[in-house]
């Protein structure tokens, strides 16, 4: 099944990007090859014939800013803010791919 199949590779995409973010934020320094590859996932979601499926999940600004830490530092928050939406999409797709 097709769509199951994207489905599965969304999954596989938010994981990376959450693995990603979480390695990033442990540095001092995020090297440039991190949000090359972030920004290869975001593409190849967002290319998904499944993404609107997806995007059902994607949080609000305000749902952001409830549920994110803040950070003075914008790189950190943008990483934040990317972890919490790879997340949630994560999770998302994870209940849907239980039901088919």
């Amino acid at each position: 099944n097709q769509f199951k199949t994207e489905l599965n590779n969304i999954l596989e995409n938010a994981k990376t990007g959450i693995l990603l973010c979480d390695d990033a934020l442990k540095k001092q320094s995020v090297p440039p090859s991190t949000f090359e590859k972030l920004s290869k996932i975001d593409n190849e979601i967002l290319s998904s014939s499944s993404k609107e499926s997806a995007a059902l999940v994607f949080p609000t600004k305000e749902t952001l800013l409830q549920n994110v830490p803040t950070s003075s530092d914008p790189i950190k928050a943008s990483l934040l803010q990317s972890r919490f939406i790879y997340s949630r999409l994560y999770e998302s797709v994870e209940i849907y791919l239980r039901y088919l």
